[in-house]
């Protein structure tokens, strides 16, 4: 993923654009947090310009003012705008905090229990898988938070009861670890 800061007449908007490229010309993007698929095709190849498309709507775009680097000017939609490009450091994913609620429940030796209902997103193990003690087994969404569920004991993963996307209730069985 990239970062930038667009300056476009002294507004500034924060873009991330996701790799990889859609398809062909089509990239997906962040716009000011708002997820937006663009593409631009050029009149010509001899020509700096041509109609960039965001969601349904086009702008022409004329980039022949910016030939020389000193001038960040391109045309839109007839109409000059200034426009400056930062480049931003992309920042690792923030670790997100487990409540003490979501910690793993065990009902009988190895076997772990949801412990609230929720949405089974990511199941990380498989039967026959051996796991260490906190190591990351499951991922549930509660109340529209992702709760990390880990091995409370190192092992193998003898059962996996339940697949991605699965509804759980609190106590539901999710994997037994021998």
């Amino acid at each position: 993923m990239s970062r930038y800061e667009i300056t476009v007449d002294g507004k500034a908007h924060s873009v991330s654009l996701d790799s990889p490229i859609v398809e062909g010309s089509k990239i997906r993007a962040r716009i000011d947090g708002i997820e937006v698929t663009a593409a631009f095709s050029f009149h010509s190849r001899a020509e700096p310009s041509g109609i960039l498309r965001v969601q349904n709507r086009n702008f022409h775009i004329d980039l022949g003012g910016m030939r020389d680097p000193s001038s960040p000017t391109i045309r839109i939609d007839g109409r000059n705008a200034v426009v400056e490009l930062r480049s931003l450091p992309i920042q690792p994913p923030q670790e997100k905090q487990v409540p003490s609620l979501a910690k793993p429940t065990t009902v009988a030796h190895g076997v772990i229990v949801a412990p609230i209902p929720g949405r089974v997103m990511s199941v990380r193990v498989r039967k026959g898988d051996p796991v260490k003690s906190g190591q990351p087994l499951l991922l549930l969404e509660a109340m529209k938070m992702e709760n990390e569920i880990n091995a409370t004991e190192a092992g193998t993963v003898r059962d996996v009861w339940v697949t991605e996307g699965a509804g759980v209730k609190k106590g539901e069985r999710l994997l037994e670890i021998s």
